[in-house]
């Protein structure tokens, strides 16, 4: 059975929050997204930062630079549920790719953010159309769908860990 647990270090608020689904061979779960980030401390606090930026809605710089979604222009729509994070810099192109989703049936407001693939270094300028695949591919996933209910469940009894 798949499990759902809150990134620890950056808090939900009651409008976003970011969780790790454990146990799928598809899905990247907390700790080898840590095991990812920790490799170098300036990628782990820029991600963080990125992170705790779209959960608290803060309007910083260029968000486009640090995290975005696909429209309905894009893709033919396709991928509308697909969101990345991303950080560059002279040694580093790193992107987190994952689904939003409103796992609260009586509050639609909350999103929450489920990272499915890391891609270390990205080459070229467009979004390669396989990875938002795979994403779309894990968050269709029956038991990434029921796991998804029991974070409603979690998330009403105060505890997302």
């Amino acid at each position: 059975m798949l499990e759902i647990n809150a990134i620890e270090g950056i808090p939900a608020t009651k409008f976003r929050g970011i969780a790790c689904i454990a146990g799928s061979d598809s899905i990247i779960d907390e700790s080898t997204l840590f095991e990812f980030l920790c490799q170098d401390n300036l990628v782990r606090q820029q991600m963080m930062s990125r992170m705790n930026g779209w959960i608290n809605r803060f309007p910083k710089g260029d968000r486009p630079k640090q995290y975005h979604g696909w429209n309905r222009k894009q893709f033919n729509g396709k991928y509308t549920e697909c969101f990345v994070f991303k950080y560059r810099n002279d040694r580093f192109d790193i992107r987190i790719y994952g689904f939003k989703c409103h796992p609260i049936p009586d509050d639609s407001r909350f999103e929450l953010f489920v990272p499915v693939v890391v891609i270390d270094q990205k080459r070229q300028h467009e979004t390669d159309e396989t990875n938002l695949k795979r994403v779309v591919g894990a968050r269709c996933l029956r038991q990434v769908q029921d796991c998804l209910d029991r974070y409603e469940i979690k998330h009403q009894l105060g505890s997302t860990k």
